[in-house]
C-alpha cells in the first residue's frame, strides 16, 4: 500500500492516503508497515508536509508481525536469516591497490592479482539482537557490543551483516558528530 500526505494535515490519521498501487515517483520509500515503519513515515510527513512517502508492506494488513506476533527480534525493519542470533550493519569500504598482489605459501607464488579492488565491511555500530541474546550480556560490568559479537562467533552462533548503502558517518569523535549535524541540514529526502 502507498501513502501520500494531503495538502493540509490536521491529525496523524489525516496525514495518510492509501493507494492500491505505487505511483511512478515517491520521495521516500519506507519498507515495512509495522510500528517502526509507520512511525517513521508519519514523522516524515509531519516534518515535511507534501512529501510523497511510500510505505511498502508484503502483508495484507499493517502491523501483522507486531507485539505478540513478533519474531523475538529487537529490530528496525530488517530481518534475520533463519538461525542467526545477531546482525550488524556495516559500511562497505573499498581499498584500491595500485600494484599486483601476490598470494604466497612460503616461497611459492600461488596466484597473482593485478591491481585488485578489495572490499571490506566496516562495523557501523548498529546492531540487531535477538531477545534471548540480550539476556546473555553480563550485568553490572562494561561489555562492548563487539565483545558480544566475538563471543557469539566463538560459541559458533550465526552472526550476519547488512551493508548500509547511502550516507553513513561514524560519530565517535566530536568533529565527526559536528560534521553529521551539518550534513543532515543538506541531505534531501
Amino acid at each position: 500500500m502507498v501513502h501520500d500526505s494531503p495538502a493540509s494535515p490536521a491529525s496523524p490519521a489525516n496525514l495518510l492516503t492509501t493507494y492500491p498501487a505505487a505511483p511512478e515517483r515517491v520521495d521516500v520509500a519506507v519498507i515495512g508497515a509495522g510500528i517502526v515503519g509507520l512511525a517513521t513515515a508519519l514523522r516524515l510527513l509531519q516534518e515535511r508536509p507534501g512529501l510523497r512517502v511510500a510505505v511498502l508492506e508484503r502483508e495484507a494488513q499493517v502491523a501483522a508481525h507486531q507485539s505478540g506476533h513478533n519474531s523475538g527480534v529487537v529490530h528496525a525493519g530488517l530481518y534475520y536469516t533463519p538461525g542467526s542470533q545477531k546482525a550488524l550493519l556495516c559500511v562497505p569500504y573499498t581499498v584500491n591497490i595500485p600494484y599486483a598482489i601476490l598470494e604466497t605459501n612460503n616461497e611459492d607464488v600461488i596466484s597473482l592479482k593485478e591491481k585488485p579492488n578489495l572490499t571490506y565491511h566496516s562495523n557501523a555500530g548498529i546492531y540487531l539482537i535477538k531477545k534471548e541474546i540480550v539476556k546473555t550480556i553480563p550485568k553490572n560490568t562494561f561489555y562492548n557490543a563487539t565483545d558480544l559479537i566475538e563471543q557469539l562467533i566463538t560459541d559458533h552462533k550465526k552472526v550476519i551483516y547488512y551493508p548500509i548503502i547511502g550516507y553513513w558517518l561514524d560519530i565517535g569523535k566530536m568533529d565527526d558528530y559536528k560534521k553529521a549535524q551539518e550534513d543532515i541540514k543538506h541531505i534531501k529526502l
